[in-house]
């Protein structure tokens, strides 16, 4: 389900929107703190092994654009499936917000990596290797737990009384999975050819 600005009556205040998209804004505010936690974990952990495993992710082993695309899309699609199942449990809707938590603070190690590694330069790196693909996937998450929430919450009605309100669009539900798997292929295919047209110039 997507957000449909044509939906949101100009005449509602700012608190009924975001009542209206709660599920949305939860999820922000849950990459935001993500990001802070991975930033000043990094600054506060220093460990020589995370330096050398985010050092790994951009120093491929093979020159090969394909096998890094092949790896970076089997981890992407792997958090996006993890996004889509937690619809169909109950316990769902209250742990689906962990997934926008756990990506903002990879987000933010990277970042403060590039950032205390290279000063400058860092935010250059950051620039072309984390925020063109972080930006897709994201977005893409975002999306995706904003209408697994819907799904989860209308099971657990289902379950707990006999009326369960609206029954639930399922084409239009399998059409926007399809697209979002597509979003998650081109992050995937970004980050893998950021990562090799870059590799061999900026040395990490």
């Amino acid at each position: 389900m997507k957000l449909n600005l044509s939906e949101i009556d100009p005449q509602k205040t700012f608190e009924e929107i975001i009542t209206q998209e709660k599920e949305l804004v939860y999820s922000v505010l849950f990459y935001a703190a993500g990001l802070l936690v991975g930033s000043f974990g990094f600054t506060l952990i220093k460990s020589e092994v995370l330096t050398n495993g985010i050092k790994a992710l951009y120093t491929p082993q093979t020159g090969n654009l394909y096998s890094l695309f092949i790896c970076n899309f089997a981890l992407y699609i792997s958090v996006f499936a993890v996004t889509v199942l937690l619809a169909l449990f109950l316990i769902g809707y209250p742990v689906i917000n962990a997934v926008p938590l756990v990506i903002g603070c990879a987000v933010g190690l990277k970042l403060a990596y590039f950032y205390i590694t290279y000063g400058v330069k860092g935010i250059g790196y950051s620039l072309l290797l984390v925020i063109p693909q972080a930006a897709i996937f994201t977005t893409v998450v975002l999306y995706t737990i904003r209408q697994s929430a819907i799904i989860s919450k209308y099971i657990l009605k289902c379950v707990s009384s006999k009326e369960a309100g609206e029954p639930l669009k399922i084409k239009s539900l399998l059409k926007s999975y399809i697209v979002y798997t597509l979003a998650v292929t081109l992050a995937a295919f970004a980050n893998a050819l950021f990562t090799y047209l870059f590799s061999g110039i900026i040395r990490i």
